[in-house]
Order: C-alpha cells, then structure tokens, then sequence
C-alpha cells in the first residue's frame, strides 16, 4: 500500500515538475523573442513528459510544434507553418466559397443561421476585406456549417473504425448518445433531404423560392420542422435538417469571436501564475 501510495506520489511530482518546467520555457521564450529557437527545449521537454498507460495508445501526444506556433503568433490569424499537417484558418480576400454546399444552398442555410441569431438579411454572406475575419457571427457560423457538413462523411468514417478501447473512450468522455449519433447521422443525405423539402414547401405554400419569402413567412415556415408541438406533423427530413443546422449553429457561435466574448473565454491566454478565482471566496484552501 505504501509502495503504491510512493509511486503516486513520484508521478505526480514528475508531471508539476515538467509542467512547471515547460511553462518557464515557453515564458522564457516568448519574452526573449527566441520563439523559434525554443523548438528544441521544448521538444526534450515534451519527450519527457509522463506516459499514461492507461489510455489507448496514440493519444493525448503533446507537441512542441503546437506550442512553439502558438507563442509566434498573437494575432487572429495565425501563419501557417511551411509543410504543416494540421489545418490554420487562413484569410479570405473575397467571398467564402463553400466547401460542401452549392452556392444557392449555402445562401438558405446562411438565411437560417440569420434567423436564428437573429442578424440582418445577408450578413452571413458580406464580402470582407483582405485578411480580415468575418464582420457578424452568422458569416462564422454558416462557413462553420459548411465546414462540419463537408467534413461530416470522413469523421463519420473514422468514428465506425475506432478501435474498440478508442470508442470506449470517446463514450466515457462524450457519452453513448453523442457516439452514436456521429456514427449514426449521414450528414450529406441529412442536409439533402432537408433543403429538398424546404424548397418544396415554400412553393406549395407560397409559391415563391425561400429567399424570396418575406422575413415573417420564413419565420413561419421554420416553425412547422421547429420544436412546437405542432411541428410533428411535419416530414422527418425537414425536422431533423432544422434540429442539426440550430445544434450546429449553436456550436458554430460559440467558436466565433463574439460567443467567445460572450463566454468571456480566456483560454488562449498565457498566465505566470495561476489568476485564481474572482468573485469567490475559497477560506481554508
């Protein structure tokens, strides 16, 4: 038992320790301005780092590379590395060109995400200045959208080889639900379907396209594949498509910079020292 508590206790020494360690180096790196020559301590750094056996294997890696990038660039757009296999947001010099939807379709799930956060007519498509970011959170979050949807069949893919341990983990971490909805939900048929019966719709009921609607007979056409008890009578196809474009619209504020401010998020922030808790009094810790 003692042993067992020692060993512990060793282990969780040796990661303050190399926590402690790597957060001076990268202090120390960031306010010399030798952002780029600190690759290598932090790399040995890195390689010391204590080894979770217990996790599946090839997982939760740190990286120097990560790091080094991320304290040579303060702006919003980082610079992407020369040979990089990870995926920087660039700048935009014009119109976002969508990745998965055709231009008209992404103009109606663009509409709908301005109906949902409540922001003017075509705000989520403005044209923007060279290297700039979106003006308004529906343009972040209808490319976000566009993003998810384009990328939907390959994660999809990837989540139904997980090896057995890997998906254990993932349920233990995400839950059962959110699993097998990603193994589940065929996110291209989904977001077919839905625009299919939204454009059928609008002319059975008005005989117009829907952008060609009025703001209020859009509101009211949303509301029959919404959450009101009365929308039940309405087709799967539009229901679920309007279920998954408000979750991901949802999730797609969140990530803009105006959610992000409204989380009053921090963590992207580098700290000496922990800031500790405001607004609360913690007495004997």
């Amino acid at each position: 038992m003692d042993s067992t508590n020692n060993r512990a206790k060793m282990d969780e020494l040796t990661r303050r320790d190399w926590l402690v360690r790597i957060g001076k180096t990268a202090a120390v790196a960031g306010l010399s301005g030798e952002v780029s020559g600190a690759g290598a301590a932090l790399s040995s750094l890195v390689q010391s780092a204590p080894r979770a056996d217990t996790l599946p294997p090839g997982l939760y890696e740190p990286s120097n590379d990560h790091l080094t990038h991320a304290l040579g660039a303060d702006g919003l757009l980082h610079p992407v590395p020369l040979g990089s296999e990870t995926d920087y947001r660039v700048p935009l010099s014009g119109p976002y060109a969508p990745k998965f939807f055709s231009a008209e379709d992404f103009k109606v799930v663009g509409r709908i995400v301005e109906l949902i956060l409540g922001e003017p007519t075509g705000s989520s498509h403005e044209t923007r200045a060279e290297g700039s970011a979106p003006g308004t959170s529906s343009a972040d979050v209808a490319e976000w959208v566009d993003f998810v949807a384009a990328n939907s069949a390959s994660v999809r893919e990837a989540a139904l080889k997980l090896a057995p341990d890997h998906r254990n983990l993932a349920v233990a971490y995400f839950g059962r639900e959110r699993v097998e909805s990603l193994e589940k939900t065929d996110v291209p048929a989904l977001c077919g379907e839905g625009l299919a019966w939204l454009a059928k719709r609008a002319q059975e009921k008005y005989g117009r396209e829907f952008l060609a609607l009025q703001e209020s007979l859009e509101v009211e056409l949303l509301r029959e594949i919404g959450d009101e008890p009365g929308a039940r009578a309405a087709p799967e196809a539009g229901r679920r498509f309007f279920r998954w474009l408000k979750s991901q619209a949802i999730n797609g504020f969140y990530r803009s910079p105006k959610g992000l401010k409204e989380l009053d998020y921090k963590g992207n922030s580098f700290y000496a020292e922990s800031p500790g808790c405001s607004g609360h009094e913690h007495s004997g810790e």
